[in-house]
């Protein structure tokens, strides 16, 4: 540990010199342990690492995590500055955030299946500048001296950064930079008593009130966010012939992501200029691909097609979600739907292609087994995400209780119980008959932290009607929400 005593210590960062005040003391700490995770490789090790990466990819996130042993302060000291300096070896647009985690971990044992999840945001940087220190205040009131700090560092960016670690070359390694000033003297100071009565106003007696604490709405109560959140995608799904007067009635701001329904083929082209068109005015295609024979499927006969219907997205160079044959409960017996779905991820994943399901969500109220039944350990590691679809039940005429938003927190306690807790999660249809329900549905798919994306189902089935009037309204709410990604 290195003491610096100047009267002004400079500590050199992206952004330029930042000053020590005179009568302050800066330690530029190294890490005792540091490494990262890869969601990919949620068994490997990266302790011995020369780098740190962090990526924000949905489905092949990374996390980086550095452990520093902040130091006692003497009496009358008090913390007055804490910064992680890392030294960036890719730019990127998308800063980094940086979290305050669990301690315990040895940098050549952690993997992503035990990292720590404790997650408290201490801090955020700017667009990072390879090659340039990157200097990210954290908040000092959220650190306690003379105790091990644990940091997680994650990113939005959807490309891997890196970062140097410590063992890397010494320019290049993280550095943990503390300030300690005097404390303020808190002695009170006495107050003179007037020789002279001083006359005093009345305070008033009358109480202010209290504002009543809103009741959550069955469905949402549950599952509040644990830390800042990244932006959502918002979609919504509505037949060709309708999609430009539909968009037109929930306004374009905002709806990021479009569903599409197409059939495996032997070219991969069922659906492409639908899908292309959602591209160019900057929408994911949220991709359901369905198929003659899911048991031949299951048996390897469609492989080729499925080589080609990865030719086919890859090319789009943007990103896609594909998914094979979307709610399969009553379609097909769920042996068959797993070894379907795994020809299918096997073939058709990649690095621009999330591939994940979308099951039914209703299962999740009492038939959680049969929901299970449609997955497997290895399915759950392969996937890049896990959606569901979800409606309130009922009627128009006799809308019921269970409204759409039930199904996120539910899933994600699910998900918790399988070990995938930061998998990310997406509801693939949803909809309802009251405003209500369609604000619910959007307002827990902004603020669960595990969600990713969301799509209201704007058009005509089984009794649910598309948007209008005041659930139009709620939906518009929820995709100009501050939450959404643009």
């Amino acid at each position: 540990m290195k003491k610096l005593t100047p009267v002004l210590a400079l500590a050199i960062g992206a952004t330029g010199l930042a000053l020590t005040p005179a009568g302050a003391a800066a330690s530029d700490l190294a890490p005792v342990a540091d490494s990262h995770v890869d969601a990919r490789s949620a068994s490997a090790n990266f302790g011995d690492s020369r780098v740190l990466e962090v990526d924000g990819t949905a489905g092949r996130r990374k996390h980086a995590f550095l452990e520093f042993t902040v130091p006692a302060l003497a009496s009358g000291e008090r913390l007055d500055a804490v910064e992680l300096r890392l030294h960036p070896l890719t730019a990127s647009p998308r800063g980094i955030t940086v979290h305050r985690s669990g301690t315990g971990w040895d940098e050549d044992a952690l993997t992503w299946r035990s990292m720590p999840t404790e997650r408290t945001l201490l801090g955020t940087s700017d667009a990072l500048r390879a090659g340039t220190a990157e200097v990210v205040a954290l908040d000092a009131q959220r650190i306690t001296p003379g105790r091990t700090l644990a940091l997680r560092v994650e990113t939005s960016a959807r490309k891997t950064l890196t970062f140097g670690s410590r063992e890397a070359r010494a320019a290049t390694r993280p550095v943990l930079s503390v300030t300690v000033a005097d404390a303020p003297d808190t002695t009170p100071v006495p107050t003179p008593v007037p020789t002279t009565p001083v006359p005093t106003t009345p305070v008033p007696t009358t109480p202010v009130p209290t504002p009543p604490v809103p009741t959550p709405a069955p469905g949402s109560e549950a599952f509040p966010p644990a830390a800042p959140v990244a932006p959502k995608v918002i979609g919504m799904s509505a037949p060709d012939s309708l999609w430009d007067a539909r968009l037109r009635e929930v306004g374009a701001e905002g709806v990021t992501a479009r569903r599409v329904f197409a059939e495996l083929t032997a070219s991969g082209s069922s659906q492409l200029p639908l899908i292309r068109r959602a591209i160019a005015d900057g929408m994911m295609p949220v991709i359901s691909y369905k198929v003659a024979d899911p048991a031949a499927m299951a048996n390897g006969a469609y492989d080729s097609w499925l080589a080609t219907l990865r030719e086919q997205l890859v090319a789009l160079d943007a990103p896609v979600t594909a998914t094979f044959w979307h709610e399969p409960h009553g379609d097909m017996d769920p042996a068959v739907f797993r070894a379907a779905s795994h020809r299918f991820v096997d073939v058709v994943d990649a690095p621009d292609i999330a591939v994940g399901p979308i099951l039914n969500g209703w299962l999740l109220d009492r038939r959680v087994a049969d929901l299970a039944s449609y997955t497997d350990a290895d399915l759950l590691r392969k996937w890049d995400f896990v959606a569901v679809d979800s409606y309130q039940s009922g009627t128009a005429a006799d809308p019921g209780a269970l409204l759409p938003a039930r199904a996120i927190p539910l899933l994600a306690r699910w998900m918790d119980s399988v070990g995938h807790p930061d998998k990310p999660l997406g509801l693939g249809e949803y909809n309802g008959f009251t405003a209500q329900a369609i604000a619910q549905a959007g307002e827990t798919l902004l603020s669960t932290p595990e969600v990713w994306f969301g799509l209201a189902w704007n058009s005509e089935a089984s009794g649910y009607a598309p948007l209008t009037g005041d659930r139009i309204t709620a939906f518009r709410e929820t995709k100009v929400d501050a939450r959404v990604r643009r």
